[in-house]
């Protein structure tokens, strides 16, 4: 069991450089995508609580999309695009029917969603 273990990390702790590398970009990639490139009149379409589901669901699905872009544009791998296309997605259609916004620190919740999301395609990025 833990040499199976070993052998799926070990791609990740050979190039452990790489991975903080890989990881900035990302998070850098995802803090252009949710902040310079979305206005705000995107921000308040893509809110499925808010608007009909012929506007939401496409204004959510191009910000989703355009997440996925610059993942591809960092990895060069299509299968993690569109992985983060599809879990963007669901965190931000979470966040905007109010499940992440209950409780405390309802920004930090969504963030730290999409910062695990991001982590997770830098490990998956070794590791496929």
């Amino acid at each position: 069991m833990i040499d199976g273990l070993i052998l799926f990390f070990e791609p990740l702790v050979l190039n452990l450089d790489h991975f903080w590398g890989l990881l900035f970009l990302l998070v850098f990639g995802h803090c252009l995508a949710d902040y310079a490139f979305q206005s705000p009149e995107m921000q308040r379409a893509k809110n499925s609580t808010k608007n009909p589901k012929e506007i939401w669901i496409p204004v959510l699905f191009a910000h989703s999309m355009i997440h996925a872009g610059i993942v591809y544009l960092i990895t060069f791998k299509l299968g993690l695009a569109i992985y983060q296309l599809v879990v963007h997605f669901i965190i931000d259609d979470l966040k905007c029917r109010g499940k992440l916004t209950d409780g405390k620190f309802p920004f930090a919740k969504d963030q730290f969603l999409h910062i695990l999301d991001v982590t997770v395609i830098a490990v998956l990025f070794y590791v496929m």
